[in-house]
């Protein structure tokens, strides 16, 4: 199981997105890879856009599974990323994406939607 907490549900650009991961698994089934991923993706009208802003995979040892094991983690929100959209036509989403590979072509997937502002626009 994942979960996903962030900070907040609104950042600004220029700012960071940071949160914490929680993954919850059998111990006899351990990860071979766990990635966490903020990106902005398009949807609506016309070509469909995916960019990853940044990622991480933390190391894995020591970790018991059976209990849980959370990684926090930050990304910068550089000043030139597109704002948070929710219109007739196209949308813009900002997302964390975590991706955890169990094995031989079985993963897991888990996503959390938040909004990216203007600098300065909750002042």
């Amino acid at each position: 199981m994942i979960h996903i907490v962030l900070e907040t549900d609104t950042f600004e650009v220029g700012g960071e997105i940071a949160g914490q991961v929680s993954v919850s698994l059998d111990r006899n089934n351990p990860p071979k890879q766990i990635e966490i991923e903020a990106l902005w993706r398009t949807e609506g009208r016309g070509t469909r856009d995916k960019r990853t802003i940044d990622s991480v995979s933390p190391p894995l040892e020591g970790a018991t599974w059976a209990i849980g094991r959370q990684f926090p983690f930050r990304f910068p929100l550089p000043d030139d990323v597109p704002i948070s959209y929710d219109g007739e036509l196209i949308r813009v989403i900002w997302e964390v994406e975590v991706r955890v590979a169990l094995g031989w072509l079985k993963s897991l997937k888990e996503t959390a939607s938040f909004r990216v502002l203007p600098k300065n626009s909750r002042r």
